[in-house]
């Protein structure tokens, strides 16, 4: 059985470093998890809050005015300016907000839309001629 010598060693000692820093890295770059507890105590990871300007509004999804569009689902609750929640009908828009997003097959989904402000010429009319 041949011995390995000690620059063989240190080229395996490297090699092992890089694969357990290229694994990592991934993870990392993606920056801390948001976690939070809930009141039984347990922590649980809470998804990414987006700030985005509102610009249209259907049943369906709201569209910033970047263009992204953020799909609703019965579950999403859409807070206000005053704290008090809406319906989708009842939001204005434009407006600025902090949206809480998931991803689903390729879709985002807004989990929850906290209105921040308000534009002076904002409407709660829907801002396309298909609401639905």
């Amino acid at each position: 059985m041949r011995s390995i010598t000690m620059k063989q060693m240190s080229c395996l000692t490297i090699a092992m470093l890089m694969v357990v820093f290229c694994l990592s890295a991934p993870a990392a770059a993606k920056g801390p998890a948001r976690a939070v507890t809930n009141p039984e105590g347990e922590r649980i990871v809470q998804p990414p809050t987006r700030k985005a300007t509102i610009v249209k509004k259907t049943l369906q999804s709201v569209t910033t005015s970047s263009g992204t569009v953020y799909a609703l689902f019965d579950e999403t609750i859409i807070i206000g300016i005053n704290g008090k929640q809406l319906t989708i009908r009842e939001m204005p828009v434009p407006c600025r907000a902090e949206v809480m997003v998931v991803r689903q097959k390729r879709a985002r989904q807004a989990l929850r839309i906290k209105i921040t402000s308000v534009s002076d010429k904002a409407t709660t009319h829907w801002t396309s001629k298909d609401p639905g």
